[in-house]
């Protein structure tokens, strides 16, 4: 069993809560938060050495992160101290894909080390650590036969700094320091000829408080300040990072983080204030313990890793120590990272991609050839820096599938001006694509060879058209539905009309122009269009069956996979409507503590694991909603609430002895709800105001609703 599995004590307060039907007149789910969070708590047994990513407690408040880890041999508890947005400055000169890793990539900072007077035993239960999720806290012991102590660390949310509590049970009071990590990044591949590390960080003292100084040459740098209070058997310290890539202002934005933390009373109740308030958003509950521990652990991840006003979550988030990811991906892992958000009633954390997008347009403008429309199309290599720059390496779908994940999670508040913010930014990807379609001998449109991520590259490559196809049609639609006029319309329905269709063969779509989809490949780039673009009608028969042998014959092989492809499978299955297909793929993946690696620590997949969760409740396609769809036949009883669905519905349901009981939808805006609930026969409606159930064939039914309106539907 995984250290994150759960006990029995979970699987029945999960089959307790189930079997409890709520009143049919409210359609809510009654749950005890606090013990209903802590019982997700991941059981880490023993700490790991500081090289167990996926191990670590960690802790963060959007920005800043600490992980704990231990060093058995010399006694030490060994606290890193993180913030996303310390990038370097440097200019090696290297101009192919790879430079946004060594000019702007993220450095690591360093850590705070206890140091006792006495080796811990390795094989020893104790060091221990485990996360409490409800307090956002993390927590261990650390001991030896002649010194022990207890310790807890958090970061609180709406301030910069670093807590760590220790608190004295025998022994002598351990040694606290802080050390820096050289500043030079650890990817070595495609590393520029030249690149070496910054001169060391300098320390210094300002009154009580101890400073750490790394200065970049010619100018800006990051500073750790820290200070240790003592009461009694507790000792507390309290640190700060403070950062300025250009200038000198590191070392007063850390003194003045620092002071501003004075009252850690205050700091913790509006700690826990946030997160008492974070975990009721929205809620799923099935029979498996493990998964849905691991479903509320990516919650407590997505809230520590991002904020809406913070910096753009990248590969590792606040939790940066080395490795391979120093940058941004673009042709996945930023995708996958913010699928999660909207569905889960967290829309607002999509604000730090798109303000990143929208901050460094021109810089992505820059970056397209003038003869693909740059620099006022925009487009985006597979690798970038956080300012936006890369190399177009021949990846052309990466951009348009990212605004494809921000334009549906704004679509799912019912928010128009929040979609509508996205329009300038989709017209300059648009421009992009346009560009690059020429005639070809048959008169349609087509577009010049590009790569489909780590599977070569083919014309028509499906890994741009999909995107391509989705974003002009989004376009076209929003001039009828916002009444948003632009001087590109005329040119973006001509476009559509002359494009090329998808290339297919007897096993469905292909990657592109005379070449085949591939089989066993790990990541579905040449089927965006079918997932997460839902971009084909469910209702023609044609189309429909065209696009499941697309996906049965990709998820038919999975020698190539990785942790992310089996998410995928389970998603396009459950969108299918197919549930003991769905079964067969996804699940939980990553260590521990439910973090990731591969070639090294990444952060997207368990994220996008737990969309899929999600998702194999409540989906949707261009048809309706799809409630349970998913849900394979050894669930029999399983709930949601407050789910987000297009449009600005809330979506919440419950299923017993697989059926579904009830669906409960709330508007923010006035819409035409279609939707198959699972039920038998036509469902019944409770409304404030009338509502009128109109049966579409085959399980499907459609009613109106008005801004604010609320409506329970029960099985007849």
């Amino acid at each position: 069993m995984k250290p994150w599995k759960l006990t029995v004590v979970l699987a029945s307060l999960i089959q307790s809560a189930l079997a409890q039907s709520p009143p049919a007149a409210t359609g809510t789910l009654a749950i005890d938060w606090p013990t209903f969070i802590n019982t997700s708590n991941p059981a880490l047994v023993g700490m790991p050495a500081v090289d167990r990513w996926d191990q670590q407690p960690f802790v963060g408040n959007g920005r800043e992160g600490m992980m704990a880890a231990c060093d058995h041999a010399k006694g030490a508890l060994i606290v890193r101290l993180g913030r996303s947005d310390v990038v370097d400055r440097r200019v090696t000169g290297d101009r192919s894909g790879f430079f946004p890793c060594f000019d702007s990539g993220r450095l690591p900072i360093g850590v705070l080390r206890v140091t006792g007077k006495s080796p811990f035993d390795s094989k020893r239960r104790v060091p221990d650590g485990g996360i409490d999720l409800w307090k956002a806290e993390g927590f261990g012991t650390c001991e030896n036969d002649a010194e022990s102590y207890t310790w807890r660390m958090w970061t609180p949310m709406g301030a910069a700094v670093h807590v760590l509590e220790i608190d004295l049970i025998k022994g002598d009071a351990p040694t606290i320091s802080f050390v820096a990590d050289p500043a030079v990044t650890e990817r070595t591949k495609a590393m520029p000829p030249g690149y070496a590390a910054h001169p060391p960080a300098v320390a210094s003292k300002e009154g009580d408080t101890e400073l750490v100084t790394q200065a970049f040459p010619g100018g800006g740098g990051y500073t750790v300040a820290w200070k240790t209070f003592k009461a009694g058997n507790k000792i507390i310290v309290v640190s700060s990072i403070g950062y300025d890539r250009n200038g000198g202002n590191h070392r007063a934005e850390a003194l003045g983080s620092l002071k501003a933390a004075n009252d850690l009373a205050a700091l913790r109740a509006r700690h826990r204030a946030f997160w008492e308030s974070w975990w009721p958003r929205s809620a799923i509950m099935i029979p498996d313990a493990a998964a849905q521990a691991y479903y509320y652990l990516q919650l407590y991840k997505l809230a520590s890793a991002v904020r809406a006003d913070g910096p753009m979550l990248d590969l590792m988030g606040p939790w940066y120590g080395g490795g391979p990811w120093p940058a941004i991906w673009w042709n996945l892992n930023v995708q996958l990272a913010y699928q999660l958000c909207a569905p889960a009633n967290r829309p607002e954390l999509l604000d730090s991609l798109v303000g990143m997008i929208e901050k460094n347009a021109d810089a992505m403008g820059s970056s397209v050839p003038a003869d693909e429309g740059g620099p006022r199309a925009m487009a985006i290599g597979r690798i970038s820096s956080y300012d936006g720059r890369s190399v177009m390496d021949g990846e052309a779908g990466n951009l348009s599938w990212t605004l494809a994940v921000a334009w549906e999670g704004y679509r799912l508040t019912g928010d128009r001006m929040r979609a509508k913010r996205l329009l300038p930014l989709m017209v300059r990807a648009a421009a992009f694509h346009v560009a690059r379609a020429k005639p070809g001998p048959d008169g349609k449109l087509h577009l010049p060879e590009s790569g489909s991520p780590e599977s070569g590259s083919a014309a028509d490559c499906m890994y741009e058209l999909g995107p391509m196809r989705w974003l002009l049609r989004t376009l076209v639609a929003a001039e009828q539905e916002f009444g948003w006029k632009h001087p590109d319309q005329a040119k973006w329905r001509e476009v559509l009309a002359n494009l090329t269709p998808f290339p297919t063969d007897g096993n469905g779509f292909m990657k592109g122009q005379n070449a085949a989809a591939p089989l066993g490949h790990r990541h579905w780039s040449h089927l965006l269009t079918i997932y997460p673009l839902r971009d084909y009608d469910p209702r023609d028969p044609k189309e429909f069956a065209l696009v499941r042998k697309s996906v049965a014959y990709w998820t038919s092989d999975k020698s190539e996979w990785r942790g992310y492809s089996g998410q995928a499978a389970a998603s396009m299955w459950s969108l299918l409507g197919e549930p003991e297909e769905a079964a067969k793929f996804g699940g939980p993946v990553g260590g521990a503590n439910t973090l990731y690696r591969e070639a090294g620590p990444c952060i997207e997949t368990p994220l996008q694991a737990a969309a899929t969760l999600q998702e194999r409740l409540l989906t949707w396609d261009r048809r309706g909603l799809r409630i349970f769809a998913g849900t394979p036949a050894a669930w029999k009883d399983a709930s949601f609430d407050q789910l987000r669905a297009p449009l600005g519905l809330k979506v919440s349901a419950q299923r017993k002895d697989g059926t579904t009981r009830w669906v409960k939808i709330e508007a923010a805006t006035a819409t035409t709800v279609r939707l198959e609930p699972r039920m038998a026969g036509t469902p019944q409606a409770q409304s404030i105001k009338p509502v009128s159930i109109r049966s579409l064939g085959e399980g499907w039914f459609e009613f109106p609703l008005t801004a604010g309106q609320v409506v329970l539907l029960t099985a007849p």
